[in-house]
């Protein structure tokens, strides 16, 4: 999996602590050492924090797929797959993350897929590539009119 790596020093550890008291000003936080990482890891997706001594503390985030990265990340290959007989593929990539595209039943007669790989998903439309439900809409209504 891939992950990014931050090192919080303490200015940035103030500054932390306040937009999170900022941004969950319903909650209140009462924050001691370790408890800020420890706070955010329970709303985020931090898989780990340690100490470097006591005026920075390492924090790593899992970079995950989704719908806002998608076009600007290098997508990892395949390392193995099965296909279904009604032509769905389930599968995990070289960097092990797992992966389906699996058939959407419609009333128009068309092939629609949905593909999905953690937060990011996309439909095939008779070959074709469409990224949002709207577009789908769209080029399902298209294919109709034909």
């Amino acid at each position: 999996m891939l992950y990014k790596t931050l090192i919080i020093s303490s200015a940035t550890l103030v500054t932390f602590v306040i937009g999170i008291i900022a941004l969950y000003s319903a909650t209140i936080f009462i924050i001691f050492s370790f408890s800020v990482a420890q706070a955010y890891a329970a709303t985020e997706n931090i898989t780990e924090y340690s100490s470097i001594n006591s005026q920075e503390i390492i924090v790593t985030i899992e970079d995950r797929f989704n719908n806002q990265n998608w076009f600007t990340r290098s997508h990892p290959q395949p390392a193995s797959f099965t296909v279904t007989k009604e032509g769905e593929s389930y599968g995990t990539t070289t960097t092990g993350i797992g992966f389906t595209q699996v058939n959407i039943p419609n009333k128009f007669g068309v092939r629609v897929e949905k593909f999905t790989i953690q937060d990011h998903y996309h439909y095939i439309v008779n070959g074709d590539v469409v990224y949002t439900p709207e577009a789908l809409s769209q080029r399902l209504t298209e294919l109709q009119e034909v």
